[in-house]
């Protein structure tokens, strides 16, 4: 991209003034000693293109090309593109594949070693544990890293003394695949200002990026656990309905414009309904995550003080779920997933369950 910039500039580089046929004393101009020259091949051989110094009026920049005589101005910000360094027009990425392209990663951090690879659907899994779930916006977010990562410093061309970036037994290691194609990435000794030493697997030479690509690596499989207690895809959520004491509420999304509105109470149904709030209750509960599942079903789970059906948008319901009677104030929560008579029982956040709650709360009384 950087080299199509300057080579796009230098094509449609235009005069913006002429200044002289011919000059007498280039000195003036900058152009005895130019900051900048480019060499460029054409059909017809190589031509030169010489920079020198600012115009003492306006922003330009005076020029003159090769053994041509006349003088004339450039914009200031044709320099400035003109100009790259070495740095610019080097390939920073690491990995040259999309995020969405990697159909397997691999890293080793401390103590972890893991292999994944996507199935037919996207997922995620874990060779040699294909029972595991796991968290696929969280292993998405650890290809996005590498696949975005940028070198911040080429530190040197060779492979010379790479123990002095901890490259010999490196800390951490990544390889991304695309269809069989592979790279490997290895990670060495952190710096004092936030970069950490890496280099390419089959590739001369020592480079530094952010040590966020360290930084955010799971060290864990726990790291990487799917601990939701919904599999659910929000946007297959169109109906919300729950029941609070004696009261039912019943929430619809429209298909055509994607509207939430009450069905039930009646008095409701006429009223006006926030429906980014609405999104966010189902986002709520898609990020409840179990803290331990329980081997029996918690006492307070049989007379619940809540219990909230998520259905799709033809009304079909995927989930049944009921919060039982612990206080206000505590850590943990006894949630269970509701299937006819049986009841799968998890402990989740305290928390998490409160801002469920607080947020149905907020949809009643916005359109009470």
């Amino acid at each position: 991209m950087e080299v199509e910039e300057l080579l796009g500039r230098l094509k449609n580089l235009s005069r913006v003034k002429k200044v002289a046929d011919k000059a007498e004393n280039l000195a003036q101009f900058g152009l005895d000693q130019p900051e900048l020259s480019i060499r460029y091949r054409t059909p017809s051989g190589w031509r030169e293109l010489l920079l020198g110094a600012k115009s003492p009026v306006g922003q330009e920049i005076y020029a003159k090309v090769g053994d041509n005589d006349e003088v004339f101005l450039v914009a200031a910000m044709d320099k400035n593109v003109l100009g790259k360094s070495l740095f610019d027009l080097r390939e920073k990425r690491l990995f040259p594949f999309g995020t969405d392209e990697v159909d397997a990663v691999e890293w080793k951090n401390g103590n972890l070693h893991v292999a994944l690879s996507r199935d037919e659907d996207g997922r995620w899994v874990l060779k040699g544990n294909e029972d595991f779930k796991v968290d696929r916006k969280r292993v998405d977010e650890v290809v996005r890293n590498f696949c975005w990562a940028r070198v911040r410093e080429f530190v040197q061309e060779d492979d010379v003394a790479l123990d002095k970036y901890g490259l010999v037994e490196p800390s951490a290691e990544a390889t991304l695949a695309k269809g069989g194609n592979s790279q490997t990435l290895y990670l060495g000794a952190k710096t004092k200002d936030g970069k950490v030493y890496a280099k390419l697997k089959g590739r001369l030479g020592v480079v530094a990026l952010e040590d966020r690509v360290i930084a955010d690596l799971p060290a864990s499989l726990s790291d990487i656990e799917d601990r939701s207690i919904l599999s659910l895809d929000e946007d297959q959520v169109g109906g919300l309905s729950w029941k609070r004491g004696d009261e039912e509420y019943v929430l619809k999304k429209s298909k055509e414009d994607f509207r939430w509105a009450f069905e039930r109470p009646e008095k409701l149904k006429k009223k006006a309904l926030e429906s980014w709030k609405a999104d966010a209750v189902v986002s709520s509960l898609v990020r409840l995550e179990r803290l331990e599942e329980p081997d029996s079903v918690p006492e307070d789970l049989r007379e619940p003080r809540l219990e909230l059906t998520v259905s799709d948008k033809d009304n079909n319901s995927l989930v049944s779920l009921i919060f039982g009677k612990s206080g206000d104030e505590s850590e943990i929560v006894s949630v269970g997933i509701r299937t006819g008579d049986t009841i799968r029982p998890f402990l989740v956040s305290g928390e998490k369950v409160r801002e469920v709650e607080a947020k149905l709360k907020d949809l009643e009384g916005d359109a009470s």
